[in-house]
């Protein structure tokens, strides 16, 4: 993010075709790992990958892999969600914090959840 932040080249993102790949391998083994979820902190990382990334197969599968998440942190514990009306607005999010550290090569994600006071802990992504 930093190196390409300074141009307004969208070429410059090919150099990263590599890194690109290696976000969408890991994030495909953490997907295994947790029976096909993949927890909110890799989100944001997919998503800079589907919005940078220039080779077709690798922002379709970023894409692929954010459609296919599993449950949102809004839907943990609630069972069967079939539409918006089944999330409770106590569960509905409206508060997310990130704080990003290229050097550490890491994510930080917290939440707050409508009527809450206090933010949720720390979840950590790394790549």
């Amino acid at each position: 993010m930093v190196g390409t932040s300074l141009s307004n080249d969208q070429m410059q993102f090919d150099r990263f075709d590599a890194e690109f790949s290696l976000i969408i391998n890991l994030a495909n083994d953490l997907a295994s790992l947790n029976e096909f979820t993949i927890p909110i902190e890799v989100v944001p990382v997919l998503y800079y990958v589907t919005l940078k990334c220039r080779h077709p197969l690798t922002r379709r599968i970023a894409i692929s892999l954010i459609s296919a998440c599993g449950r949102h942190i809004e839907e943990e514990g609630l069972g069967s969600v079939v539409d918006a009306s089944d999330v409770v607005p106590r569960a509905r999010i409206n508060r997310l914090y990130t704080w990003t550290d290229l050097d550490r090569r890491s994510t930080e994600v917290k939440f707050r959840r409508q009527g809450d006071r206090y933010w949720s802990g720390s979840r950590v992504v790394t790549w």
